[in-house]
């Protein structure tokens, strides 16, 4: 087999220029398409209050908001005690290596192929020991290198490691941090944003107070613009991870394209001359330059490209006070990343960490859970592509956990010889289940070998006429889970589905 962006005759990686149409030469590499599920960690400063954490150190900063009120009533007026102050206040204290190994341990057995850690997110705070913001970041802070002890643990549990970084757009996010008050008795005080000391955290004043994704067209404070491109080459050359995440679309024209081949050029030399890296953004994104990707929302169908789409298991990004109520459950993930990887895409899925680096017993259940279901049906996920149709039964999802046994998604193993009914949910002992798709005008069973349940030594018998493939489930559920997979084996290639007579 040809080894992708590897000339076999000279063994030279691919050179990888800062512009659109080299970085077009890039190929994703078989690792990420395999992995299909990883896991998202939000952590930080912002985890602190526990309050409007997804946007905290900009919302404070916005008189009437909830975290501005929360904000006062807990720390004081911001013009006294601002986010610089929230900053120090993060300790994680129960983080150390030995714990970021017992967590990797749990997304291991939880069923993820890959972490993806926070290492700066639009607060400008850095959780590695930055060289270029040596004040506000975690090593300055509380002592502890928080990329460095995920790269190292996930090293040693065969996770794939991921860094994700939303710091493009701070320049303009935190220019709330340079107003005051419109009312009140400290109606015009100056927040400490404006205080020139600390620029270093805020900013400068800049004419764009907008929120928006990062993206080429942005236009930045020269000084911002190339710290942060040397901030994430120091970020890549010293941490060396498989995944680089991009909160938005390749930012500041020049500098985020410098940032991306510098990563592809390196990568493959950590890797022995192959190209192993995975970039993702969500704007600007063309065909081979990067993988795209979704933030809560994703394709109705199945796509030529692999990508990869973002949730949570809460209402927030960062850890919030009170909202484990709010927690998705086992089935409702399990259902997602049986629904994305029948689409060609790559689940991350975000379970925040308290403030002191722990994760609420309330994840860690429906972490256990969805990991002991994936035991059984990690068959029909992992290592898998998408086959010419991807659901039968309900297909536009607005509300994942609205799958019933009576829908199913479809997946295949890479050689093309076996296909993948995963059925969303036991329909019960004996039931006769109905393929729809799989009918005898539409799918040739000539080469069929056999068909099983994933997981199960149980026979099934079936038959198929022109208006499903029907077959007969065991007796007795044979395990508990939150789908099943029927696997049909044959001794060729699996044949064509005739699309035009489907009904």
């Amino acid at each position: 087999m040809i080894e992708q962006n590897v000339n076999l005759l000279t063994r030279k990686p691919v050179r990888f220029e800062a512009s659109l149409e080299s970085l077009k030469q890039y190929k994703v590499p078989e690792w990420f398409q395999d992995a299909k599920f990883g896991i998202f960690i939000h952590w930080g400063p912002q985890s602190v209050p526990g309050v409007a954490t997804t946007w905290y150190a900009r919302w404070m900063y916005e008189q009437g908001s909830k975290a501005y009120q929360y904000h006062v009533a807990t720390y004081g007026h911001p013009s006294k005690f601002g986010y610089k102050d929230i900053c120090r206040l993060f300790k994680a204290e129960k983080f150390d290596q030995s714990q970021a190994e017992r967590l990797v341990q749990l997304f291991k057995e939880a069923g993820f192929r890959y972490l993806v850690s926070v290492a700066a997110f639009h607060d400008n705070f850095d959780m590695w020991n930055s060289k270029y913001q040596p004040r506000f970041n975690s090593v300055a802070v509380s002592g502890k290198d928080i990329i460095g002890m995920w790269k190292k643990a996930t090293d040693k549990y065969g996770l794939k490691f991921g860094v994700a970084s939303h710091v493009a757009r701070t320049y303009r996010w935190l220019q709330v941090s340079h107003g005051s008050d419109i009312t009140g008795p400290l109606a015009g005080v100056p927040y400490d944003g404006q205080d020139p000391e600390f620029k270093d955290l805020y900013g400068v004043k800049w004419n764009d107070t907008s929120y928006w994704y990062e993206q080429r067209s942005d236009v930045g404070p020269p000084e911002f613009e190339q710290q942060f491109e040397n901030r994430m080459k120091d970020l890549l050359d010293k941490y060396h991870p498989d995944l680089y995440y991009t909160d938005g679309g390749i930012p500041f024209r020049q500098a985020g394209l410098n940032i991306l081949a510098h990563f592809y050029n390196e990568n493959q030399k950590w890797n022995n001359g192959k190209l192993e890296a995975v970039a993702t953004i969500k704007l600007d994104w063309e065909p081979n330059i990067a993988i795209l990707d979704y933030e809560f929302e994703y394709p109705d169908d199945i796509q030529p490209y692999p990508w990869q789409t973002d949730k949570t298991v809460g209402n927030s990004w960062f850890w919030e006070r009170n909202d484990t109520h709010n927690y998705k459950n086992a089935i409702q993930i399990v259902h997602t990343l049986i629904d994305v990887v029948s689409k060609n895409g790559n689940l991350l899925f975000n379970v925040p960490l308290t403030p002191d680096g722990e994760i609420e017993q309330e994840a860690v259940i429906r972490l256990i859970e969805v990991g002991r279901c994936l035991n059984f049906i990690g068959e029909a996920i992992y290592s898998t592509r998408p086959w010419v149709v991807f659901a039968e039964g309900l297909k536009s999802i607005n509300d994942i956990g609205s799958l019933t046994p009576q829908d199913i998604r479809f997946t295949r193993n890479k050689k093309n010889s076996i296909l993948y009914a995963i059925v969303m949910g036991w329909p019960g002992d004996g039931t006769t289940i109905k393929i729809k798709t799989l009918n005898s005008t539409c799918f040739d069973l000539h080469e069929l070998k056999s068909i099983s349940l994933v997981g199960s030594d149980d026979k099934l018998t079936f038959n198929q006429n022109a208006e499903a493939l029907q077959i007969t489930l065991p007796a007795r559920r044979p395990y508990e889970s939150c789908a099943y997979a029927i696997k049909l084996v044959f001794s060729k290639q699996i044949p064509k589905l005739k699309l035009k007579a489907q009904k």
